[in-house]
Formats: structure tokens, sequence, C-alpha cells
């Protein structure tokens, strides 16, 4: 019987041996006798959403070399804003109602003022011909044609062929980029 016993109580010792190894992780908690089950974690890495260039960014990018490069797309796109205001009896937007970042600098006898940016932003050729770019997307949304002259002389903005404004953008040096309009 001796045998029997020392058998039995060996069988239930291997069997839950076998079974405390067969478990999943468990935690005790100090403040109650039951345990929790603690789930494997699971990693999940988060990439990084690449910034979407809008159509209109693209396209002014691809025609104007001096806006074909990454950074100018970047920052044009970043201040693109998508909508407009248009001048009074004009189908021309105000440049600071679409374009994030132009200070409007004072107007008279129907010009426009604006510099590109404040501070040193402001003399930052990138950010000059960003804001142009950005513009000129807008221009371009709403179907105006354009003629953009980088160097300092008018610009022209056409519906049609009707010429329905001129602008043209000089550095003041001390102050930055400036943009006078005349829609």
């Amino acid at each position: 019987m001796k045998k029997r016993l020392l058998s039995a109580i060996l069988v239930l010792l291997i069997t839950g041996s076998i079974a405390a190894c067969g478990q999943t992780n468990v935690a005790t908690n100090d403040n109650t006798d039951s345990q929790v089950e603690t789930p494997e974690k699971e990693v999940v890495e988060n990439e990084p959403e690449e910034e979407v260039i809008d159509e209109n960014i693209l396209y002014v990018s691809n025609e104007t070399s001096a806006f074909n490069s990454d950074n100018i797309r970047e920052m044009a796109n970043n201040r693109y804003l998508g909508k407009y205001e248009l001048f009074p009896g004009s189908k021309v937007p105000i440049p600071d109602s679409c374009v994030n970042g132009l200070i409007e600098y004072g107007s008279s006898d129907g010009n426009y003022g604006y510099f590109f940016g404040s501070g040193e932003d402001a003399k930052d050729k990138e950010v000059y011909l960003s804001g142009v770019c950005a513009y000129a997307a807008v221009l371009h949304s709403l179907g105006l044609r354009y003629e953009l002259d980088l160097d300092g002389g008018f610009s022209k903005i056409y519906d049609g062929d009707e010429q329905v404004a001129v602008f043209m953008v000089f550095n003041t040096d001390k102050e930055g980029y400036y943009l006078i309009m005349t829609p």
C-alpha cells in the first residue's frame, strides 16, 4: 500500500510539473489571491506620413524652373491655403488671402503691397520663391494664365487673352522681398 501511495504522489507531482510548464504568463495582485493574465505586448511601428503636395503646386513647380526643387515645393505647399478672396470687381485673388505668411504693407491708388515674410524670412530668396509659387498655384487653380518675371520685371496675369493684373517683385535689401500688385 505504501508503494501505491508513493506512486500516486509521484504521478501527481509529475503531472503538476507538466501542467505548470504549459501555463501563460501570470501576475499576482498583492491585494488578492486572484491571478491576472497579462497578454503579450504587440509592437507597432508608426511610419511617418508622407506630405502630399497639392497638384496645383506640382504643376507650377514643373512649369517654372525656379520653383523646381523639393524645398521650394514643400515650402509653397505649406504656404498654399487652398482658399482665396478676389479683389473687389476683379477676377484676381488677393495675395494674402490665399498665401500664408504674406504681410500687407499698404495700398494706394489701386496698388497693393506685400512682404513675403517678416524679419530674416522676408530677405530669404526661397521664402520669396515659395510665396510666388503658391500664388501662381492659386492662379492656375482659377484657370488664370500668368507670365512670371522673377528678375524684377512686371509679371502679368491673364483671363483668357485679357490682361487682368500686373505685379512686380523686387528686393528692398533692407526689408526683404516686396510685391506690388495692380489688379
